[in-house]
């Protein structure tokens, strides 16, 4: 894309709307906007339009600020009562839009957000509308075709739709007729400056209470279907006729964990498991873990794995097409076929047994997410972006 050289005599006012600031991997990365978009050249505010979250705080401290509009559209309960709080909704974040002399909105997450913010700006005017799709699959289960004319209506009448990897622009390509000059590739970045060192952090979180001499596996992870721990769960047997000394971390949390926690149960494996919830030291518990274990469905490309190997983890991940575009199996980790237990099992004691190779794709995993996926770069891409719609 050519980027026109021009300036202005004042700050581009920037809105950044999602539904909340949870732990999240989207939501994390308008936490790395927040921190590293040049503040000289870019006003931004972000509006959460349900809730806020632990986030918040994290983002306020750049001196951003954020914005809850505490909406009850999910608190609806018939067609009716939704239609007025969409209607409340749109009016507010319109007012608010226009107190902020919105420039361009970024909005974030298909649904609500997207909706109502491509509303709200174009009944204020606002000059540049841009969205980034984050995942796949989302917009394209329930309700496929209400969803999948409503976000092809609203893509075709934007300025732009960012898809954070090949893999999510192709599902675009496939799913909606997008004009192919309205869809950019902005690939997700993790902030390496913020890497922690928590010196004897090796099996040493007291609250886990895992033994020194086991071996940890790690996922980081929403509890939900697309995510596959189940599958995991089920590779636990298997895993633990060769090497008992093991304990799976599961850190997240979501509307699967009683399904999960019963299913390790059910196997008689729950002594090997620990559900540690929604934890702020991603870092350290990269810190204690041996191997870090992805096994997802689909994704868009999830920033716990970019953290994984940017902390030198060794990863076993499913061979979907977003992972095959960063893991190169046997080479920066391994892969393996989705919703198989039994090879997750084998590649996970595989590299148990052997530790040089776990080592050596670590490393070289370490360096190319080093190297290609940084925040900064992936921000400034953005600011390039920005400038070139926004002097259009």
């Amino acid at each position: 894309m050519h980027i026109k050289q021009k300036s202005t005599d004042r700050k581009i006012n920037i809105s950044h709307i999602l539904p909340s600031l949870g732990y999240g991997g989207a939501e994390k990365l308008v936490s790395y906007i927040a921190k590293y978009l040049n503040k000289s050249k870019f006003s931004i505010n972000i509006i959460c339009i349900f809730e806020g979250g632990p986030v918040v705080s994290e983002i306020e401290k750049y001196g951003v600020k954020v914005y809850i509009l505490d909406t009850n559209l999910k608190k609806f309960s018939n067609i009716l009562s939704f239609i007025y709080n969409s209607f409340k909704l749109i009016i507010k974040l319109s007012l608010l839009l226009r107190k902020l002399k919105t420039d361009i909105i970024h909005t974030h997450l298909h649904g609500a957000s997207e909706l109502c913010g491509f509303i709200s700006g174009k009944l204020v005017c606002v000059k540049v509308i841009i969205s980034t799709c984050h995942n796949i699959n989302g917009w394209f289960t329930k309700y496929y075709y209400l969803k999948k004319n409503l976000l092809k209506f609203v893509v075709n009448h934007s300025q732009m739709l960012i898809a954070v990897s090949r893999t999510v622009a192709d599902a675009f390509k496939k799913q909606i007729k997008i004009n192919p000059n309205k869809l950019i590739i902005i690939k997700n970045g993790i902030d390496l400056e913020s890497k922690v060192s928590w010196e004897g952090a090796k099996r040493n979180i007291p609250e886990l209470k895992i033994p020194a001499d086991h071996k940890i596996m790690t996922t980081v992870a929403s509890l939900t279907p697309q995510k596959g721990h189940i599958y995991m769960i089920r590779a636990i047997p298997f895993i633990i006729k060769y090497y008992p000394k093991i304990r799976y971390l599961i850190v997240g949390d979501g509307i699967l964990k009683n399904t999960l926690i019963n299913e390790a149960k059910r196997l008689k494996i729950d002594k090997y498991i620990i559900f540690a919830g929604i934890r702020k030291d991603i870092d350290r518990i990269l810190q204690i873990t041996d191997i870090f274990v992805m096994p997802s469905l689909w994704e868009g490309l999830p920033l716990a794995l970019l953290e994984a190997m940017a902390n030198s983890v060794p990863v076993v991940a499913t061979s979907i097409s977003s992972f095959e575009s960063i893991v190169v199996h046997g080479f920066t980790g391994i892969l393996v076929p989705p919703r198989d237990s039994l090879s997750l099992a084998n590649a996970i004691v595989n590299l148990i047994e052997d530790q040089k190779k776990a080592t050596k794709i670590a490393k070289k995993a370490m360096s190319i997410i080093k190297t290609n996926y940084d925040a900064k770069h992936m921000v400034h891409l953005l600011e390039k972006l920005y400038c070139e719609l926004f002097f259009k």
